[in-house]
């Protein structure tokens, strides 16, 4: 056997992949997209479906939506190629998956595992939220297991009580709860946890901030001399709050001009742009709709040039799919999220770089100090719709939001810095005349909704 074969044979790995599910009801067949597990054949370049996918059927929801599936898959995933790197190099504590496969996996398997990613909590390589997540998914795997006869017998399922907080009721008032015990917290196991806090969490950055204009400008000319393949859609989040899975389903044709400019139709065209893509969570579109745009020149300009380089790119034959909007330079096919994501992550690298080297210490500290994604666009863009003074319900139309809740975090932390920013205003004038006036200061009036004011203050009121 070659090396290269040799070096194959490690290859071979559990994987999670996407596929398309005929649901039958009545009459009618519904396609149904659908998150599995499979084992990778490298030999034969294939992946072969794995009888344990029907442990994801109880993550299925009504809206189709995959990361409620993927996550567990992906959970999933991660601990059986885990358990197989450890056969593969003959630990003695996994000799029985070496042996039997799934059907070999023990309690104490997964407690090495969760060690093992507890472990790397504490050197803060994961967060602990995270490894409790995959903690829960592991005690329902085995729960599936064990029901389906897959594994031997190991723990019974057992419950304990606990008090929880009636959800919408008064601050004391809480009811009791029956849940699930982790079967890995056995004391016999020694399984070692994540601790319940690492540090600070990272603030995420949903806004440029207060010079927000400038700094999309130059974010958007940084792309176009680093990453130029995604300026289009640069411009489309920034001013029309698109998300990055929308703005990689766009086609040439989902443009359409109007006397005011153009807007876009946003709509689900995975099957068009990447027809052979195994999973396509990265490119999913939350909301079909027509969405309009901040308008400008720039902008306009930017598009135009845009459609010339795609037209060239045409008549030489180099397109591999001619209908895409968002091009690779280098493959020729159609920009994926994932590819979207690290040509942004490399104009935000350069920006900083810019920052830095330009002296501008107050712009780089704030942004290099937080977490910051595609999704930066859609904030810049919220905030530009409440600067230019649309309602609460409007800006959620703008955004092609299911509820106007999923803006609040925007609107609240706006009208707060109005608000102290109206009482440092004010408290400043009265210094001034201070010396005339001595009745003390007026109350600022605060422009957060009143009902959420009166609920804070019953919140945090202290009795004496």
């Amino acid at each position: 056997m070659s090396d290269k074969k040799k070096d194959k044979k490690t290859d071979y790995r559990f994987v999670v992949h996407q596929y398309t599910l005929d649901e039958v009801v009545g009459d009618k067949t519904y396609p149904q997209e659908v998150v599995g597990i499979g084992l990778y054949d490298p030999y034969k370049d294939c992946i072969y479906p794995l009888p344990i996918t029907k442990f994801l059927e109880q993550f299925r929801n009504k809206n189709g939506s995959l990361s409620s599936q993927k996550n567990p898959a992906e959970a999933i995933k991660r601990f059986l190629n885990y358990c197989r790197e450890y056969a593969m190099e003959n630990d003695p504590d996994f000799l029985d998956i070496k042996e039997k496969g799934i059907k070999g996996l023990r309690l104490q398997h997964g407690s090495h595992y969760i060690t093992s990613l507890s472990q790397r909590c504490r050197f803060e390589e994961l967060d602990p939220d995270y490894v409790r997540q995959d903690i829960r998914y592991l005690n329902k795997f085995y729960f599936y297991l064990q029901s389906e006869g897959i594994i031997v017998k190991q723990f019974d399922k057992e419950y304990k009580e606990v008090i929880r907080r009636k959800s919408g009721g008064r601050k004391k008032e809480k009811i009791n709860v029956l849940t699930e015990i982790d079967i890995f917290s056995n004391e016999g196991l020694g399984t070692v946890y994540p601790p319940n806090r690492i540090g600070k969490k990272v603030q995420k950055l949903k806004d440029f901030g207060k010079d927000r204009y400038k700094l999309v400008l130059e974010f958007i000319d940084t792309a176009e001399l680093v990453e130029p393949d995604i300026i289009i859609g640069l411009y489309l989040q920034f001013f029309g709050g698109l998300r990055r899975g929308e703005v990689v389903n766009l086609t040439r044709n989902a443009l359409l001009q109007t006397d005011d400019g153009y807007i876009v139709d946003v709509d689900d065209r995975v099957n068009v742009l990447f027809p052979n893509k195994p999973d396509t969570k990265s490119e999913q579109v939350k909301n079909p709709r027509y969405q309009a745009l901040i308008w400008n020149k720039r902008m306009e300009y930017a598009i135009r040039k845009h459609f010339e380089w795609l037209n060239v790119l045409e008549k030489q034959g180099k397109l591999k799919i001619p209908q895409a909007l968002l091009v690779n330079s280098r493959t020729m096919k159609p920009i994926t999220g994932a590819n979207y994501w690290e040509k942004f992550n490399r104009v935000r690298e350069k920006y900083l770089d810019r920052l830095s080297e330009s002296g501008r210490t107050e712009h780089y500290l704030f942004l290099k100090g937080k977490e910051w994604s595609t999704h930066l666009g859609r904030g810049c863009f919220t905030n530009f719709c409440l600067d230019i003074g649309m309602t609460l319900g409007e800006v959620a139309v703008a955004r092609g939001d299911a509820s106007p809740y999923s803006m609040l975090d925007y609107l609240e932390e706006k009208v707060a810095v109005q608000t102290l920013r109206d009482a440092m205003n004010y408290i400043d004038k009265v210094f001034e005349q201070a010396e005339e006036k001595q009745d003390g200061l007026l109350k600022v009036h605060s422009k957060i909704d009143e009902n959420r004011l009166e609920r804070w203050s019953k919140t945090y009121e202290t009795k004496y």
